[in-house]
């Protein structure tokens, strides 16, 4: 009787016609026929994955984590650098106004004072205070030693025409 119910689930299985999963004892061995396929039972396959490559897929986070941190931070970085940049020229540009107006103003606080600039800018790149310089029709605004107005990276990004 099971090896007649063994046959026509082979015959229903080469047919194509969808059986499903039965064990049929055949000696020691049990197997189990889909879609007629049969495999040898007591074979298990793992679920999951091992710990090899689950440490390789770590590691290559890891990895991937430290470049984008890096280039965060050179990101952040350069934005910084592009505020203060900004906040210099606006110091410049307010100084110039108020020049052109005919106020004599010698700090950045003054222009404060007299409405040209809402607020006192900080720097975001450097530590220290923005300072303003002017020295005949040269105006430089700084902090400590580092000079953001005139914006010297401008005329470095120009390469000379051949």
């Amino acid at each position: 009787m099971k090896k007649l119910h063994f046959e026509n689930q082979k015959k229903q299985a080469e047919k194509g016609v969808n059986c499903l999963k039965s064990d049929v004892g055949l000696g020691k061995n049990n197997i189990e026929i889909v879609n007629g396929n049969s495999e040898i039972k007591g074979k298990k396959k793992r679920a999951g994955f091992t710990l090899v490559e689950m440490v390789i897929v770590v590691a290559i986070l890891a990895i991937l984590a430290s470049v984008a941190f890096v280039k965060y931070s050179k990101v952040q970085q350069e934005a910084k650098l592009a505020a203060d940049r900004t906040n210099a020229t606006n110091i410049a540009t307010a100084y110039i106004l108020a020049e052109n107006e005919g106020t004599e103003i010698k700090t950045i606080d003054e222009l404060v004072e007299k409405k040209y600039l809402n607020t006192v800018p900080k720097p975001q790149s450097e530590k220290g205070k923005f300072t303003l310089e002017k020295n005949g029709d040269e105006i430089k605004v700084k902090v400590g030693e580092k000079v953001f107005y005139p914006d010297s990276t401008k005329t470095e990004q120009k390469s000379p025409e051949s």
